[in-house]
């Protein structure tokens, strides 16, 4: 069982829903669970169509979560082996450093992040694929397996990590087979467009959902270099040292950061490989080291001046926010030159001592290292001091008769150290998740709530920006908005939530200080909380809303409240605000009271409404019965004397179609997020049904993909 911060918040509660529809067999096209609905088929960080989430299938959702995790690793570990023995390194030469990509701090400090640690696994598949289809580009079999790799990168939710394995395939392939730049390069766009035809089932779907959010426009310089690789990390390089959150105190050493990888612990044994391979990497492979030094760069982002550069020279680079992760290719490359080092310490006794003089070297730079981690924290010290001992234990024993083999047992322990150390020290996601799952559920079935009730952090979030810059700084930010979407979160377009449980608003405590003061949350910004029923915070921010909230449970760390004022899910307004634009909008919903509701619409369209007559009376809630309510579709009957406008408060999105009666009307944003609709004065059935968008494209490029994977190889050897 693997723990970290995001396995219990939003992994494991990922692998139960996909599990849930898969066994009912519906299509994961809407998912209402994550903040008031957002599309699910179109989300890659749901990798919906990844053939190893079927583990669900046939394993609890956390042996299959583990078995994912552990599963990627030994195929990263495979992937890295078998491209350094094509590249003629000995066994355990490639066995070592195979081991310091696969399984170290690397691919440990991924755990929490499940996506990446598939990406990571699939990176050495993908250059291999390149390298062997270079080869013989005529072979249809190289071709299709040069293809599988890279598009099971995508749909394992990491579609930019098919751009830095490309970058990094034609490094490798430049020195492995002699080929000219110009014609790798023609053949990897080639091999790019039959992996975007071949995904575009899933490709299409995810662009139009793209198109639609903030990530379309870029992120702010800021926000998009936030999650930087730190130069002082790099020290877990060649020490198990946490550095951040446990060991040595970040704050002292370099202020404003947060690491983005757990641990970069490469083992005592690969590392001195690596040194002792880049003085003849540098004449045999000086694109790859040139490569290494500039993923280098780019990774520590903001605290060197090329990405911030980059970020504006490039389309689409500031879309993403995570500059840290490009260390994965850094290192990667870093292993492949890391493997003929080991090899030169196996066959040459010059290079031997060499070996253990770097031995020596990081022994002495372990006890530096520990001396001053002891200063900070006792467990710090305690995590590396074994590097010490592996160290020294690695230079004698290049006097016995198979150093290699001795080596490899001591890598094998001393990444073993390392990683129960990275386990232990991980934070307490999934311990906390099913304690906050429950005391949700309880009060949700004490309530009678829909299990699909309310909002969560981003609404709040917003709410807070509009109060403190204007509705005029929405404009960019109005489509996230509507899908009540983090604008700067992780995922592809921007879904991030916490937990996979409705009913639920998560208040963080930074947004709470954020608020004005620490002991009231003015009420004019709580207006982006309708529709929520339970508020879910830190125990420390309890005060911060107590005037708004009655508390009903804890929660380990979390304290689970019920919202005194709050609106129903579903409800009949007999004369609601009309707003002509996103911003007037937002402007108004700032101003009005709590019970009303704003609706953007054209003033022609809603003619029947008069200008101004908008009342602020309760919302009726008799006149309406839940018929159906599934993923995505939701059937209500409602019942009013005179004309309505009925307001359900789920995100509005692309894709929605409303009916009523079976025929069709128009869906209009109310209070900017929630869906709304007019019925007429009687007895009428309302039903909301959701399409993917772009999905019928999306299979006919697909199949079109997979004739030209058949095709392109004939047309090459006919050529020739």
């Amino acid at each position: 069982m693997v723990v970290g911060a995001d396995i219990g918040l939003f992994a494991l509660p990922r692998f139960q829903l996909l599990a849930d529809l898969w066994r009912s067999g519906q299509l994961p096209g809407w998912n209402p669970w994550f903040g008031c609905g957002s599309p699910l088929y179109g989300d890659l960080s749901f990798a919906v169509l990844y053939p190893a989430n079927a583990l669900v299938l046939v394993l609890e959702p956390m042996e299959a979560l583990s078995v994912y995790l552990l599963g990627h690793m030994a195929v990263g570990y495979f992937g890295t082996y078998t491209l350094l023995r094509d590249q003629r390194c000995g066994r355990h030469a490639a066995a070592l450093a195979a081991l310091a990509f696969g399984a170290g701090g690397l691919a440990l400090g991924h755990v929490s992040t499940p996506i990446y640690v598939a990406a990571t696994g699939w990176l050495p598949w993908c250059v291999l694929g390149f390298v062997r289809w270079s080869r013989a580009p005529g072979s249809s079999a190289r071709l299709a397996l040069a293809v599988l790799p890279f598009a099971l990168t995508f749909l394992a939710g990491a579609p930019e990590n098919c751009l830095t394995a490309a970058a990094v395939a034609l490094m490798i392939a430049r020195s492995a087979t002699g080929h000219t730049w110009p014609r790798l390069a023609a053949r990897m766009l080639l091999l790019g467009a039959l992996t975007a035809l071949c995904c575009a089932a899933l490709l299409v779907p995810a662009l139009l959902v793209i198109a639609e959010s903030t990530r379309a426009a870029g992120l702010a310089a800021n926000e998009a270099s936030r999650w930087s690789l730190s130069p002082v990390q790099l020290v877990q390089l060649v020490s198990p040292l946490r550095v951040g959150y446990q060991g040595l105190p970040i704050e002292v050493l370099l202020s404003d950061y947060r690491p983005w990888h757990g641990s970069l612990y490469a083992g005592v044994v690969p590392f001195a490989g690596l040194l002792l391979g880049l003085g003849p990497a540098w004449r045999e492979r000086r694109g790859v080291l040139l490569g290494m030094g500039g993923l280098l760069l780019l990774a520590l982002g903001r605290y060197t001046p090329l990405y911030p550069l980059l970020s504006e020279l490039v389309p689409g680079l500031r879309a993403f926010r995570y500059p840290a992760k490009l260390f994965v290719p850094t290192w990667f490359l870093a292993c492949v030159v890391a493997g003929p080092g080991l090899q030169r310490a196996l066959d040459s006794p010059e290079a031997r001592r060499a070996f253990g003089w770097i031995l020596l070297a990081l022994a002495t730079i372990n006890v530096i290292l520990s001396g001053l981690a002891a200063a900070w924290s006792t467990h710090a010290a305690a995590l590396a001091a074994p590097t010490t001992g592996v160290a020294l234990a690695a230079y004698f024993s290049l006097r016995a008769r198979r150093p290699m083999r001795w080596l490899l047992a001591l890598t094998l322990l001393d990444l073993a150290l390392a990683g129960n150390a990275q386990l232990e020290t991980a934070p307490r996601g999934l311990l906390d998740a099913p304690m906050l799952a429950y005391a949700v559920q309880r009060e949700q079935q004490r309530q009678g709530l829909p299990q699909r009730v309310g909002t969560l952090s981003s609404a709040l979030s917003v709410g807070l920006d509009l109060s403190a810059h204007g509705a005029g700084r929405l404009s960019s930010q109005q489509s996230s908005l509507r899908q009540a979407l983090l604008p700067n979160a992780g995922a592809p377009f921007g879904v991030r939530t916490v937990t996979s449980f409705s009913s639920i608003l998560l208040a963080r405590h930074q947004l709470l200080r954020a608020a004005g003061n620490d002991q009231d949350v003015p009420e004019f910004k709580l207006n982006a909380l309708l529709g929520a029923q339970l508020l879910v915070s830190t125990l420390g921010d309890a005060a911060a809303v107590a005037s708004h909230v009655t508390p009903v449970a804890d929660a380990g760390l979390w304290q689970l409240g019920r919202l005194r004022q709050t609106l129903p899910w579903v409800g009949l307004y007999r004369a609601p605000r009309v707003a002509r634009t996103a911003e007037d909008a937002c402007a108004q919903r700032l101003e009005a009271p709590w019970n009303e509701t704003v609706l953007e619409a054209p003033f022609d369209a809603l003619s029947w409404i008069p200008p101004g007559a908008h009342e602020p009376t309760e919302v009726e809630t008799r006149g309406v019965r839940l018929l159906r309510l599934e993923h995505d579709r939701v059937e209500l009957r409602t019942n009013a004397p005179d004309r309505r406008v009925l307001v359900l408060r789920e995100a509005y999105a692309s894709g929605w179609e409303a009916y009523v009666d079976g025929e069709s009307t128009q869906i209009y944003p109310a209070d900017v997020l929630y869906r709304a609709v007019e019925v007429p004065p009687g007895a009428h059935t309302v039903s909301f049904r959701y399409r993917v968008r772009g999905l019928g494209l999306g299979v006919l490029l697909s199949a079109l993909g997979g004739l030209a994977l058949l095709a392109i190889p004939w047309l090459l050897r006919s050529k020739r």
